[in-house]
């Protein structure tokens, strides 16, 4: 028995492909985002070995897509497979290799790159803690043919952020660092859509029905992935607004919250990457916490409220505008 964990820091998927294929007897797996296709092939030829494979992830859209892993080709080759329908988020990344070898860490078995970290562990005892809690988590899961009827939940990240007081003050010290500022509109036929973006802690972009194509695809936001995925497209034209709000507007940014011609409703820090949505017609989204502005406060510059239907680069002072909210006592957003 090694007492000594082995750390990798580069190359994880290649780790998790040795340990997964030196498994003789078993495997117990519970693993957030599973989207990788050489370690799922290893696992399938393992299943197909002999080796007791059990399996359990999220059942999300990530996991569980168009042009996604087969999982239930595994399950036919005899693996045991278990969705994770919630609540909450199934966040293990671990995996128990005939009862005694461990491996954990930060990785994802997902083809994206991050810095990661993989850890492997010869130690039957501390496998055996971790075999025990797969076993907990079963209960809490169900087979596939059990959730094949119901309908796949959407992970959107905000879900791993917890609330954190923040002020005007980081607006403007987002500006200061580079921040460009935004327009986002909302019509007057949108305001049920602006009231689940404040209460939700999001902004939901009317993105081009072929952006459902990419998320059926990738799952998760991959900026090489995208640009590769768009070179593809026929009409570019049409595309233009939606590689607009995912290439242009960065963590970072600030946002503009407007009614055209009407009042402004709130400003917010772009917070995330791309995101799928589940609003109809609003393919793509972001984690935005929102300040509300104060009906009583003027506007600093009416240009912001001139007619627009889609995001738009604001050219004035985006200073000037946060501000004019500076020295307000502003009420928490509900969300918080």
């Amino acid at each position: 028995m090694n007492l000594t964990p082995e750390s990798t820091f580069r190359a994880c998927a290649e780790s998790v492909v040795s340990f997964l294929a030196k498994a003789n007897k078993s495997l117990q797996i519970a693993i957030c985002w599973f989207t990788h296709p050489e370690i799922f092939n290893v696992l399938l030829n393992q299943t197909k070995a002999g080796v007791e494979v059990q399996l359990i992830v999220n059942y999300d859209q990530i996991n569980f897509r168009q042009d996604g892993l087969d999982f239930s080709a595994l399950e036919k080759a005899g693996a045991k497979i278990f969705g994770f329908p919630g609540p909450g988020l199934l966040h293990h990344k671990f995996a128990v290799a005939d009862g005694k070898r461990l491996l954990t860490g930060s990785f994802n078995w997902t083809r994206s790159e991050h810095f990661d970290h993989v850890v492997v562990w010869d130690c039957s005892q501390t496998s055996m803690v971790f075999a025990q809690a797969f076993e907990d988590l079963i209960p809490e899961c169900k087979v596939l043919n059990l959730l094949a009827a119901k309908p796949i939940r959407h992970v959107f990240f905000q879900q791993l952020h917890q609330p954190t007081l923040w002020s005007v003050q980081d607006l403007r010290k987002a500006i200061l660092a580079g921040g460009k500022v935004w327009i986002a509109p909302f019509g007057k036929k949108e305001r049920t859509v602006w009231q689940q973006c404040y209460t939700g802690q999001r902004h939901y972009c009317r993105a081009h029905p072929a952006m459902e194509q990419y998320w059926n695809r990738h799952g998760l936001w991959q900026k090489a992935a995208f640009r590769e995925w768009l070179a593809w497209q026929e009409d570019q034209a049409k595309l233009q607004a939606t590689a607009r709000y995912c290439l242009k507007v960065k963590p970072g940014d600030v946002l503009i919250a407007v009614e055209p011609k009407l009042r402004l409703l709130a400003l917010g820090l772009v917070s995330s990457d791309p995101e799928t949505s589940f609003l109809p017609a609003y393919g793509v989204s972001r984690y935005v916490p929102w300040i509300k502005w104060p009906d009583d406060v003027i506007v600093p510059d009416p240009a912001i409220l001139k007619p627009g239907r889609t995001l738009r680069r604001y050219s004035g002072s985006g200073l000037q505008v946060v501000e004019s909210l500076s020295a307000i006592t502003l009420r928490p957003n509900p969300a918080f």
